[in-house]
C-alpha cells in the first residue's frame, strides 16, 4: 500500500498562532513549523498534464523551472493507459512531479480488464498517488 509522502509538506491555512500553532492549532509535520511573514508559500499544481503536446518545445524547461517559480509539486494525470504512462515516467525522472493514472470517459471505449490491469501495476509504483483522471469533475 502507498503511503502519501506528500503529507510532511502540507502545511496549515493561515500564519501561526503566537504558540507557533496554524489556525487548526496542528501541524501534519511538527517539525515542519515556519513563520509565515519570512517563507513564502509553496504551490502544489495539482492538475497539470505535463504530457501534453503543448509542451514538446519546452517541457524539460518548463518542468525543472517550476520549484524557482515556487511550484513546489506538481501532480500530472493521465487520461488514458498511454498518457498514464508518460505521467508516471515524467514523475520518476523529476522529483516534485507525482503521477494519477486512469482514463477519462472520451476513451472509456479502450478500458477493459488487460488496461485495469495495468492501472493496478502502475498503481503500486512509489511516485502514483492517485486515480485520475477519470471524469467525476
Amino acid at each position: 500500500m502507498n503511503t502519501f509522502p506528500l503529507a510532511p509538506l502540507i502545511r496549515p491555512f493561515g500564519p501561526p498562532s503566537p504558540q507557533g500553532e496554524g489556525m487548526n492549532g496542528a501541524y501534519i509535520n511538527k517539525s515542519d513549523k515556519y513563520e509565515f511573514e519570512k517563507e513564502k508559500p509553496m504551490l502544489f499544481d495539482t492538475h497539470a498534464h505535463l504530457d501534453d503536446r503543448a509542451f514538446e518545445a519546452d517541457r524539460e524547461t518548463l518542468i525543472t523551472g517550476l520549484p524557482e517559480k515556487g511550484v513546489g509539486l506538481v501532480m500530472n494525470p493521465g487520461c488514458s493507459l498511454e498518457s498514464s504512462r508518460n505521467a508516471v515516467a515524467l514523475a520518476q525522472k523529476y522529483p516534485h512531479v507525482y503521477a494519477a493514472v486512469g482514463s477519462h470517459p472520451d476513451v472509456a471505449d479502450e478500458v477493459n480488464e488487460t488496461v485495469l490491469e495495468e492501472y493496478r501495476k502502475l498503481c503500486k509504483l512509489p511516485k502514483v498517488m492517485a486515480i485520475g483522471e477519470i471524469g467525476i469533475d
